[in-house]
Order: structure tokens, then sequence, then C-alpha cells
């Protein structure tokens, strides 16, 4: 395993993280 695998699959789930997170905010607000 390499740190650039590493760093990059962290990314990725810090981005999904975020749309998680928007996507509920977005769903409260709404309600």
């Amino acid at each position: 395993m390499t740190q650039e695998y590493g760093v990059h699959d962290i990314v990725r789930e810090d981005r999904v993280f975020y749309k998680m997170r928007k996507l509920r905010k977005m769903r409260l607000s709404a309600v």
C-alpha cells in the first residue's frame, strides 16, 4: 500500500461524508 493510495482513499471518503451531511442538512431544513 502506498501513501498516495491512502490519501486518495481518505479524500474519497471525505467527499462522500460531505455529501451525506449536505443532504441531511437539506432534509432538516425542508422539514
